[in-house]
């Protein structure tokens, strides 16, 4: 079965026998993960129609009594084991770090979130985690960041919260990041001095740790 790059690149970083995929769009990673690697998945998500569309991809690969699918805000009413890895893909940190508010327990986590990796990483961080691994991806003209969260204790620098401490080796990356910074620094209107400099520091560091390569 073929799945995205990105999708693939969430498969190959489970390192544990069973998932719970929260808002699995239509549960193709699931449907992967299940035939191709015999993992044990729930796949949820609030919208009835995604449910709908999930439910159907599962039964025409037959995988109705393997794969169970649950309706609901995040993980409400999600039984949770501790051979679960969490997968969160395709929402924002915000909705990521809600869903995330009211759980407790020690599960790797996996995320790929559509934006403010800076304040996704520092809040996982305040919870307990360090960044396990941490991949970016070019796909469909568009760069994908999914990190592995483990409980455990790290130190993290400014420029860590950033661009991920695993980032530093990828030049292609860090690439892209110095050009996106300085496509922003040039929409900024100069009366915003602060954010214009703000940037422009992000920018110096980002060039920094491209010439050290």
């Amino acid at each position: 079965m073929k799945i995205s790059n990105r999708l693939q690149t969430i498969a190959d970083l489970i390192d544990t026998s069973s998932v719970i995929d929260v808002g699995c769009d239509h549960a193709l990673l699931d449907i992967y993960l299940t035939k191709e690697k015999n993992l044990r998945c729930i796949a949820t998500d609030i919208s009835p129609n995604v449910i709908k569309q999930a439910k159907e991809n599962i039964k025409k690969y037959q995988l109705q009594n393997k794969i169970q699918v649950i309706q609901t805000d995040g993980l409400i009413n999600v039984p949770i084991s501790k051979q679960d890895t969490i997968i969160l893909a395709g929402m924002g940190t915000s909705t990521i770090l809600d869903i995330l508010k009211t759980y407790h327990q020690d599960n790797p986590i996996i995320i790929c979130s559509h934006k403010n990796l800076f304040q996704l990483r520092k809040e996982m961080h305040k919870k307990g985690y360090f960044i396990f691994k941490e991949e970016a991806i070019f796909e469909k003209n568009h760069w994908y960041v999914v990190i592995v969260f483990k409980k455990g204790k790290q130190k993290y620098s400014h420029i860590d919260y950033l661009i991920g401490p695993l980032a530093k080796n990828n030049s292609i990356y860090l690439e892209y990041l110095y050009q996106k910074s300085q496509i922003i620094i040039k929409k900024i209107p100069k009366k915003h001095w602060i954010d214009r400099q703000k940037k422009k520091r992000f920018a110096k560091q980002i060039k920094k740790l491209l010439n050290s390569f």
